[in-house]
C-alpha cells in the first residue's frame, strides 16, 4: 500500500538517479561514466528540495529532529560499525590498512560530526551534504517568509540560491569561511540545487512534460557537458558551470520519468523506493562481484580493498557490478522491513497476552 502523496514519477526519477549512481560506480565505458557524471547527485537533491512542504515549515523543531533522524543516525550507526570493525575487516582484505587505537577515537569524533569517510560506504557523503543543504534551505526559507511577509513568495529562493552559489564559488576567498571544518564548497553547492528544487516544486511545471521538452533538455545538456569533466565536488567558477550543467541533466531525467507509463515506470519507481538503501550499501555488494572478478582473473585477494571496485578487466564486468549493487540492498531492504513487521506483530501479540 502507497503512502498518500506517493508519486510514483517522481519515484521513478529517484530510481533513475540510484541506477546511474550505481552505473557510474561500476565504471564503465568513459563515454557513458563522463555523461552520467552529471545526473545523479544534482537530481537527487531537486528531488529532495521539491519534498519539503510548506507543513514542514510551520513545525520546524519537529522536521529538522526527522531528518537527522533519517539522516545522521544512519550515518553515524553504518560509520562506527565500519569504523570499530575496520581492523578485523582489513584481516579479510576489505580494507588495505589497520587503525590503531588512537586514530579510532579520532576518527569517532569525524564520524559523529559526518567528516569521516569509509571505502565500504563511499555514498555516504551524500547524507551529510543533504542534511547541511535540507537545514541551510530551511532557515533561508523561514527567513525570507518572516523579513518579506506578505510579500514572499517561493520564487525569491531562486535569487537566494544564485547567492549561495556564488559564495560557494569564492568559498577559498572569504575570511574564516574556509576555517569551518565541516563547510565545504559543495555543501552550498547543494544547498543551492536543494533550494531550485523547493521552487521547482511550486510552479505548474508538468505543463512541460512533453517529449520535446525532453529533446530540448537533452540537446542543451549535450552542449554544456561536451568537454566539461569536473564533478560535485568541483570549486571556484568550475562550480556554477557543473551546477548549470547537472540542472540540465536532471530536469531532463524528471521529465522523461514524467512521460513514463506502465512497466517502465512501475520498474523504476520500484527501485526509487529503495534508493536510500541502494546509496548505503552498493560499495557491500560491489565486493561480491570483486571476489567473482579475482576468482575469474586469478587476482591476489588483497585486491578486494580496491576502490569502488576492481577495475582491472572490467568490459563487461561492469555490467554485472551495477545488477549485484541494485538487486542486493535492494533484498537487504525488504528483508529488514519483513523482520521489522515480524518483531512488531510479535510484540503486538505478546501486549494482547
Amino acid at each position: 500500500m502507497e503512502r498518500a502523496g506517493f508519486d510514483p514519477h517522481i519515484s521513478a526519477a529517484k530510481g533513475f538517479c540510484a541506477i546511474a549512481i550505481v552505473v557510474f560506480h561500476s565504471v564503465p565505458p568513459q563515454l557513458l561514466q563522463h555523461v552520467i557524471l552529471f545526473l545523479p547527485v544534482g537530481a537527487l537533491f531537486i528531488i529532495s528540495g521539491m519534498f519539503l512542504k510548506d507543513e514542514h515549515l510551520q513545525h520546524p523543531g519537529r522536521f529538522i529532529a526527522r531528518r537527522f533522524r533519517r539522516l545522521w543516525i544512519p550515518y553515524v550507526l553504518f560509520m562506527l560499525i565500519c569504523l570499530f570493525s575496520h581492523n578485523m575487516l582489513a584481516n579479510i582484505h576489505l580494507y588495505s590498512d589497520h587503525y590503531s587505537a588512537e586514530q579510532i577515537r579520532q576518527r569517532v569524533f569525524s564520524v559523529l560530526t559526518m567528516q569521516e569517510r569509509d571505502n565500504l560506504l563511499g555514498c555516504f557523503w551524500f547524507l551529510k551534504e543533504l542534511l547541511y543543504a535540507t537545514i541551510f534551505a530551511f532557515v533561508a526559507i523561514k527567513l525570507s517568509q518572516w523579513l518579506l511577509g506578505d510579500a514572499y513568495h517561493p520564487a525569491v529562493m531562486l535569487t537566494v540560491a544564485l547567492f549561495v552559489l556564488i559564495v560557494a564559488a569564492n568559498f577559498y576567498n572569504i575570511p574564516y569561511l574556509a576555517q569551518i571544518e565541516t563547510l565545504y564548497p559543495k555543501t552550498l553547492l547543494a544547498t543551492a540545487i536543494y533550494l531550485c528544487g523547493y521552487v521547482f516544486a511550486r510552479t505548474n511545471w508538468r505543463i512541460l512534460s512533453n517529449w520535446f521538452t525532453v529533446a530540448a533538455l537533452i540537446a542543451l545538456s549535450c552542449w554544456a557537458i561536451w568537454d566539461y569533466e569536473d564533478n560535485f565536488n568541483t570549486t571556484w567558477w568550475n562550480l556554477p558551470k557543473y551546477f548549470g550543467a547537472s540542472m540540465l541533466v536532471s530536469f531532463a531525467a524528471i521529465y522523461f520519468c514524467q512521460l513514463l507509463r506502465g512497466k517502465a515506470l512501475s520498474a523504476l519507481s520500484y527501485i526509487g523506493k529503495f534508493a536510500m538503501p541502494i546509496l548505503l550499501l552498493q560499495f557491500f555488494a560491489f565486493r561480491t562481484v570483486d571476489l567473482l572478478k579475482i576468482a575469474v582473473h586469478d587476482l591476489p585477494i588483497r585486491r578486494l580493498a580496491d576502490f569502488p571496485i576492481i577495475a582491472d578487466n572490467n568490459e563487461y564486468f561492469w555490467i554485472l557490478y551495477t545488477i549485484v549493487g541494485l538487486a542486493l540492498p535492494i533484498l537487504a531492504a525488504n528483508l529488514y522491513d519483513r523482520a521489522k513487521c515480524g518483531i512488531k506483530q510479535r510484540f503486538a501479540q505478546l501486549s494482547k497476552t
